[in-house]
């Protein structure tokens, strides 16, 4: 699932760096809510490694 939206977010921006869209469904506010997915999800694999330092 992670390497999807890694996927997804790398091929949105790609398309916001040139003339040509391939994606004409998809815009900035889309790969702002990829970032920011992906983002959530560091947080949480952060959060798991600190709980699990503190009850082990």
């Amino acid at each position: 699932m992670i390497k999807e939206l890694l996927h997804i977010t790398r091929r949105i921006g790609n398309d916001e760096t040139h003339y040509y869209r391939e994606f004409t469904n998809i815009d900035i506010e889309d790969l702002k809510k990829s970032i920011y997915n992906f983002s959530l999800y560091i947080n949480m694999i952060l959060d798991i490694e600190e709980l699990s330092q503190k009850t082990s």
